[in-house]
């Protein structure tokens, strides 16, 4: 189940922003970045408010999405 790479991938191509770019701004190599937003790759914590970061959102945006 893909929870976060659509939004992922969907909110870097609205700002016009490369894999290259997002990883860097992460820190998070292009492959793991791939994998996520592919959905062959679920995220952890750090990872995602790492993204959220470098896409310039606040820490906690993509957990808003998660339900209990």
């Amino acid at each position: 189940m893909d929870l976060f790479g659509k939004q992922i991938e969907g909110e870097r191509v609205k700002q016009n922003m490369t894999l290259t770019d997002l990883s860097f701004k992460a820190n998070i190599t292009e492959e793991m970045l791939t994998n996520i937003e592919n959905g062959k790759h679920f995220p952890d914590v750090r990872q995602l408010m790492a993204i959220a970061v470098a896409l310039g959102k606040k820490e906690g945006h993509f957990f808003r999405r998660i339900v209990l």
